[in-house]
Parts: structure tokens; sequence; C-alpha cells
């Protein structure tokens, strides 16, 4: 059950949902509760900005009581402004778990837009629905990494995942998944140093360094590789030195944690984009006047552009992250966890960057059902409640729950889904137990009765 479509922090931190948990730490595999987990499908999109927002904003109120559409308003706080949507869809993707390991394969489709550093006014500028409505007064602009990128592609992958340590009460796995990339798009701007003024009249613009990377669009127009790394400490609650999840060597009797930490990198990797695509490098300078259509002449503009551009192959990054998550166990069903995601990508790399995000989430917790309630932070600052709801493996889940139940200033949205088929314990197990169950009576009378067969058996010979 996530917190928010891009992390599913609920979802991907449960002990019942193995095919999730990897994708926050790959490590989770190896001592999961599910003995196997399929995936058959699971989706999700997820928008946030501090640009602007839906006013008074309901689910369950699409429109306004005039029957108006409800359109966005611009921000009045005068900071830098981002943008940031993910959209993924799950395919097939299996995980098991058993002694001291976990593996599994999976395949998804993920995009991801993000565009920060925007200045105030020029957001606010291009939200007005009449722009020149009310002409701006003079603003000095002196600006650097402004960025904007869109990047779209399938992963098709494996896990693996060992449980390297195993001493009374101390369990620690590593894990990795391996990622083999199709791109299909991107587009990527990046703003090195933006200087100059313009007010109802007039643009100047003293120094612009910029850079633009953008292909034609295609299924398989650029290949790649990913990786993902984690390792998880668990503290568990008796001595496990005897212990094999899932395995009828401990007879899959699972021994829980008291409190786990892990620590991962992800979506370490490239994607390399060749045939249709334009690189461009420029600089520009020059004193523009606005004229009576309140606009500047595109030839005004080409003509103070000094650059290169040319066809070439782009290699873009992927959104390389580092995660860190604690979860502590009250032993009643009960759940408290906490998580961390930092982007490590810079600006100036071609490619789009990971969330900042930190997120605190209560969760109650058993194998036929589980709800998830996270508080998640993107950026750091701008707080968001979630909610998400198990039923064995099918979870529903929204990144802001307030628009379910009130009428409010909205300025997120998100909504997940997975639907998979488990099975929670080793049949091996199930078998051993049939006969551990059976009453000393009977199993005297059965090995009596198979004593009774071979002397037959003998005296005949």
């Amino acid at each position: 059950m996530p917190n928010i479509a891009q992390e599913q922090m609920g979802m991907r931190q449960s002990n019942f949902l193995s095919s999730s948990s990897i994708f926050l730490n790959p490590s989770s595999s190896a001592d999961a509760h599910v003995y196997m987990q399929l995936n058959l499908a699971s989706a999700g999109a997820f928008a946030y900005t501090n640009g602007a927002y839906i006013p008074s904003f309901s689910v369950w109120r699409m429109k306004r009581a005039n029957g108006e559409v409800q359109y966005p308003k611009a921000s009045t706080v005068k900071v830098s402004k981002f943008v940031y949507a993910n959209a993924f869809a799950e395919g097939p993707a299996f995980v098991i778990s058993k002694r001291l390991y976990g593996a599994g394969f999976f395949v998804r489709a993920r995009s991801i837009l993000d565009i920060r550093g925007i200045p105030y006014p020029l957001a606010n500028m291009l939200l007005q629905q009449n722009p020149y409505a009310n002409p701006p007064s003079t603003y000095n602009i002196n600006k650097r990494n402004i960025k904007g990128a869109n990047l779209s592609w399938l992963e098709y992958g494996g896990n693996f995942s060992y449980i390297i340590r195993k001493q009374q009460k101390d369990l620690i796995s590593i894990g990795g998944n391996l990622k083999y990339i199709t791109g299909i798009n991107i587009f990527y701007f990046n703003i090195a140093h933006m200087k100059g003024f313009y007010n109802d009249t007039v643009v100047s613009v003293d120094e612009v360094n910029a850079k633009l990377r953008m292909n034609s669009p295609a299924f398989n127009s650029g290949k790649g590789l990913g990786l993902d790394l984690g390792i998880t400490y668990k503290k568990m609650l008796k001595n496990i030195e005897t212990y094999y999840p899932n395995s009828e060597q401990s007879n899959c009797t699972y021994i829980d944690y008291k409190y786990k930490l892990a620590l991962s990198l992800r979506d370490a990797g490239y994607i390399r984009f060749k045939g249709s695509t334009i690189n461009a490098n420029f600089n520009a300078s020059g004193y523009y006047r606005i004229d009576t259509t309140r606009s500047i002449t595109e030839a005004a503009i080409t003509n103070s552009l000094n650059g290169t551009l040319y066809s070439g192959n782009i290699t873009a990054s992927l959104p390389t992250n580092i995660c860190a998550q604690a979860d502590y166990n009250f032993e009643n069903g009960f759940f408290a966890s906490a998580l961390i995601v930092k982007n490590i990508l810079p600006n100036q790399v071609t490619g789009v960057a990971g969330s900042n995000i930190w997120a605190i989430c209560g969760r109650f917790e058993r194998k036929n059902f589980e709800l998830a309630l996270p508080i998640t932070f993107q950026k750091f600052i701008y707080p968001q409640l979630g909610m998400a709801v198990r039923y064995r493996s099918f979870v529903l889940g929204f990144d802001n729950v307030f628009p379910l139940l009130f009428m409010k200033n909205t300025y997120g949205l998100g909504i997940y889904t997975k639907l998979a088929i488990s099975l929670f314990k080793n049949p091996a197990c199930r078998k051993r137990s049939r006969i551990a169950d059976c009453p000393p009576s009977i199993l005297e009378k059965d090995h009596n009765f198979v004593k009774k067969v071979k002397r037959v058996f003998k005296r005949k010979k």
C-alpha cells in the first residue's frame, strides 16, 4: 500500500506483497511471509505541483454547482515552481522465497515527468488563462538550473536475494534487481543560467545558456540497463539459527521481526536513444520589444540564438536515488514505518530525477487484510495523507485521501491498484503438518498395518 504512486510505501513495505516490495528494496524477497506470489496486473498514476491547485476539489463533485469545470488556479506563493508526475503499469511478475534465498522476474512500464526551478512570475504567467491581461511589473531574473524532462521506458528484470547472516536473533539479507530496458521517449532541457529582466513592454536577456535533448517517441527507440541493490537487517523475535523461511526444514514456521532497517540504491542505469534525435546547445542575448499583441516575434528570438544543432545518440540516466527505511513491529498486527528517498541525479545530467520525499506510515497487517495510512512529504515539505487497503493480494490505494472526504484545495492526486495470486505456505509443509497432526493412536495403527502386510509378503516368498 503506497504512500505515493511512485513509491507505494505501505504496499512495498508489506510483508505479504513480495512482488511489490522488491522495488523498494530487492533484498526483501529473501525472507517474505509469502512462499510464492504471481502479480497479474498493477497500475498507478500520480501528479503533484506547487505551481497550481484545484480549488475546493472533491472526487464526488467533479464540477462546480453551476456546472462549470474546476480549472486549476495559479499558486500565489512566490517560490520557484515544480511539477512531478509519474505513471506505471506492471505486468507479469513472480517471486519465490524459500530457505536462504529469494528470486523472481518482472515486467513493467514507467513514465516520469520532472520539471523544476521555474521562476514564480514565469509560472504565474503561463498558468493564467489570459497571461497578458495583467502585465507584470519589472522583474529581474537571475536563475540557474531550470530543468524539464520526460522519460518513458519498459523494463524486464530479474530479482535475486540471499540471507548472508543468520545468528541468534540477527538476520541480514542482500539482493539486487538487474533490468534490461527498452526506451520509448526522451525530452530534456536544462537552462544552466538565465539572466535579464522584463516588464509590460520589453524583455531584456543578458545571458541564456541552455541545452535540449529529444527524440521522436517510438517503441524500442532506445536500449539500456538498470540495477537496484539493497541490504536489510532484521532483529528477530526468536533465535533463528535453525530457521529457514518457507521451508519444510523448519516446517514453514515464520519467525517475525521486532524491527528492521533497510538501505537500497535504486534505478542506477541508462538508456541510449538512437535514430530520430535532436541535440541542441545554445546561448542567447538580446533586447526584445513586445508588440501590440503583447507577444515577442519568433524571428526576434531565432535571430538571437547562437549554438549547435545536430542529430546523434542521446544517453539518458534513470532516476537514480537512495532509499532508507525502518519498520517497527508492535507484535499485535500493528506496524510503524518511516522512509526517506533522496535523488542523487544532478539537474545538469540528461534524464529524469527521482523523488525527494520522507514519509511515516502506520499499518495494520494480517495475512488476509491490511490497512495503511501514510503521511508523505513531497520535496520534504509538502504533506499528503494517503490510504490503502489490501484484501489477500488485491490492493486499492489513494495518494491523497482528503478529496475523498471533503472539499479542499488540491495540489496533487494519485491512485494505484494491484491484483496478484499468492501461495502463502509451502505445500510440502501442509502435508507434513497433516501427518504431524494425526493422533498417536492412528499413527500406531497405520504402522502396525504396514508390519502385517510385510509379514504376509514374506510368507508367500
